[in-house]
């Protein structure tokens, strides 16, 4: 709809003095050019002016001179420019000109449809148009309405007489059997009746008693997930509840995508499915407790390594067994990254030797050195015995420590303060793994995924988790989806081809890595 304070042409043309007709249409043109670009400003960033926003779209215009002429005479007549010599043929040219103007920016696909049409409508004459195509319709139907009730009147009594004829006909048959119909009649009733009671009761009584038991087969039972779903919001809240442990990301993302599945599945009325998943989520939580165990054994062994490191400090271990002391230094951070990293096993692998080789620190410093042996001088005039220069005297024996020799003996081959942990159970090549809201640090480019058709047929939409493993160079190199809805696997994976990343530097250098994020499909 044109805005209530512009005029069609229509009512620009009735319009008596040609500075009225001009300023109109400048404000129309204006109007729709900025149409055409909302967002146009001028080399000082400001709102431009309509000549700036015809000189902008002067490829538009075939002979943009005749439009700024139009222009510069609507000035002249709207202002009362001094010296201006238009006369009134001028200023209907410059109304012309102004319109063709019009019709070329009204073509632009720009401009809707409907403005176009309000624009060269002329609401005067279909407003009185309207009036007398309202006033000739009541007329009609007024008249219609007359004719229908006459005619209506007639058909009533020409039905009226009918039936008055065809009751007097009825009544003498009447009389003569009416008790062999009415006694004929109550009996097929009676039958008919006791006929359709006994079938409802049997079908009503055979889906009663059937239609729970199939329903329970087929859905599951109601009572039953409720009592697990109880059980399953439970343990996700206590789940959720180790949400700043970013060793634990992986059981919380996994717990809350299998409650949604529930949920769903729940809302469906397929409670044997959700049942499915709400056993699940408490085994998330299973699985939680039993890694909150080891993190515990693994705090215990730290707190006792921390407490021998002290003592082996007190006892100068950092200066009388210096190796030793910055072996158990890189086994002991090694443990402490592996731990953060979410690698248990391998950190309590790692701890367990720094605790043997903080021992053997220990043990090193609080050995006590040998003394130099001293050999007795004959006397001058004695001359040493021949059994005596034999026999030299042995120095006092000292006590060796205890030393887990199987450790130090493997020692060379370890290689201080490396950056990514490595056990015995992992492989050198193994890359680095890092939590998935530091990968997403990393992506320069993100692609979201489309819902398949199948799924969104079935209402089916969420998150799928994929283990993501990314080269030195940047480039995704494998891609492995741990959990989500085989509907939307495909569609996450093909999403996630279309990813950009950059490498990542580790000591600023670029390393191989590993990590697990969560793609929404939806």
């Amino acid at each position: 709809m044109l805005p209530p304070t512009f005029l069609t042409i229509p009512q620009i043309e009735r319009e008596q003095r040609a500075g009225s007709k001009l300023m109109h249409l400048t404000a129309l043109l204006e109007y729709l050019l900025r149409l055409c670009n909302p967002n146009l400003l001028n080399d000082a960033g400001r709102e431009p002016s309509l000549g700036e926003r015809i000189n902008a779209f002067k490829h538009l215009f075939d002979k943009i001179d005749q439009v700024f002429w139009a222009v510069k005479v609507r000035n002249a007549f709207v202002h009362g420019l001094e010296g201006s010599t238009y006369s009134d043929r001028d200023a209907r040219n410059a109304v012309n000109y102004l319109i063709e103007a019009i019709g070329v920016v009204c073509a632009q696909s720009a401009i809707p449809r409907p403005l176009v049409a309000a624009i060269y409508d002329d609401p005067d004459v279909e407003a009185q148009a309207q009036k007398e195509a309202d006033a000739r319709r009541q007329q009609e139907q007024k008249a219609r309405a007359e004719r229908e009730r006459k005619a209506q009147a007639e058909q009533a009594q020409q039905v009226r007489a009918q039936e008055i004829r065809l009751e007097e006909v009825k009544l003498l048959h009447a009389r003569r059997e009416k008790e062999a119909q009415e006694r004929k009649a109550r009996w097929q009733t009676v039958v008919s009746g006791l006929r359709k009671l006994l079938v409802l009761a049997v079908l009503g009584g055979a889906l009663w008693w059937a239609w729970p038991t199939l329903m329970t087969l087929y859905k599951g039972d109601r009572g039953g997930a409720a009592v697990v779903r109880t059980a399953a919001e439970l343990a996700l809240k206590k789940v959720r509840g180790k949400q700043q442990q970013r060793e634990y990301a992986e059981f919380i993302n996994q717990a809350d995508a299998a409650w949604r599945d529930a949920e769903i599945e729940f809302k469906r009325g397929n409670f044997r499915a959700a049942e499915e998943r709400y056993r699940q989520v408490i085994g998330f939580w299973d699985a939680l407790n039993a890694r909150m165990a080891e993190s515990s054994t693994f705090e215990e062994l730290l707190a006792e390594v921390n407490t021998l490191r002290r003592a082996a400090t007190d006892a100068q271990a950092p200066q009388k067994a210096a190796e030793q002391w910055r072996q158990a230094e890189d086994f002991r951070r090694n443990a402490v990254t592996a731990r953060k990293n979410g690698d248990l096993a391998g950190a309590k692998n790692l701890i367990v030797q720094a605790r043997q080789l903080y021992e053997a620190a220990q043990a090193t410093a609080l050995t006590p050195a040998p003394e130099p042996s001293q050999q007795p001088t004959p006397a001058p005039d004695q001359p040493p015995h021949a059994d005596e220069k034999a026999t030299e005297p042995t120095p006092p024996a000292t006590p060796e420590p205890a030393r887990p020799e199987p450790i130090l003996s493997e020692r060379p081959r370890i290689r201080p303060r490396e950056p990514a942990i490595a056990t015995e159970q992992q492989d050198d090549d193994d890359p680095f793994t890092i939590s998935g809201k530091e990968f997403m640090q990393y992506v320069t480019k993100r692609v979201n995924p489309i819902l398949p058709p199948q799924a969104k047929q079935v209402g089916v939409s969420g998150s799928v988790v994929v283990t993501v493993y990314l080269s030195k160079s940047g480039h995704l190199t494998k891609a492995e989806v741990v959990q989500g809805d085989p509907l939307l696997r495909e569609a996450a994976l093909t999403a996630l081809r279309q990813w950009s990343f950059r490498p990542f530097l580790l000591d600023r250098t670029p390393t191989d890595i590993k990590s697990e994020i969560s793609i929404q499909v939806r």
